[in-house]
C-alpha cells in the first residue's frame, strides 16, 4: 500500500490569526498530546499520527487516513480501527488508547478491562467483563494486553 503525500494547514484561532498545531497560545502549562491510531489497510501493523478524511476520496466513499507525524504522509487505514489517544500510560509506560484491553487486580484476581469513550461525561473510561466501570488513569497499576480489534477474545469471560 502506497502512502500519499499531505499539506497539513495550520490552525487557525477565532480572530483569523494562525496558530501551529498543537501549539498551547502561549501558555507554559501542558496539554495533553492529541493523536489517533489505526491498523493499515493492508493489515501490516498500526500507524498513528493526526486523523483526517482525505478531502480527495468521492462522496459516499467511508475512506478514512491517518497522518503520519513523522514525514507527513497519509496512511490509508481500516475507519473501524481509529481510536484516539487518551494521554495516558500504563505502568509499563506503554500509550492507551481507547479500544486497548488493560489487566489490572482487584479483590477477586486479575480483571481485564476495555477501554472507552463516555459520551455522556466526555471521558475515557474503562469497562470490565461484569459491566463495572473503571476509572482509566486512576487505577495504579493497569498494563495493557492487547486490544479489541486484534485480541477480542481477552475479554471473554473464562
Amino acid at each position: 500500500m502506497e502512502n500519499t503525500k499531505c499539506k497539513v494547514e495550520n490552525n487557525v484561532d477565532s480572530t483569523g490569526d494562525t496558530l501551529p498545531l498543537n501549539d498551547n497560545n502561549g501558555k507554559n502549562d501542558t496539554m495533553r498530546e492529541i493523536k489517533f491510531r489505526g491498523k493499515r489497510l493492508d493489515g501490516r501493523e498500526w500507524v498513528d499520527g493526526f486523523y483526517i478524511k482525505n478531502p480527495d476520496i468521492p462522496a459516499g466513499q467511508d475512506k478514512h487516513e491517518v497522518l503520519i507525524s513523522d514525514g507527513y504522509e497519509c496512511t490509508p487505514v481500516d475507519p473501524v480501527t481509529v481510536s484516539q489517544f487518551t494521554g495516558l500510560l500504563d505502568k509499563n509506560g506503554r500509550k492507551i488508547y481507547e479500544g486497548d484491553i488493560f489487566k489490572t487486580t482487584d479483590s477477586n484476581g486479575d480483571c481485564r478491562v476495555r477501554v472507552d469513550w463516555d459520551e455522556e461525561n466526555a471521558r475515557f473510561i474503562g469497562r470490565d467483563q461484569r459491566g463495572r466501570i473503571w476509572y482509566v488513569g486512576r487505577e495504579p497499576l493497569i498494563e495493557v494486553i492487547g486490544n479489541i480489534h486484534e485480541n477480542p477474545e481477552l475479554l471473554k469471560t473464562k
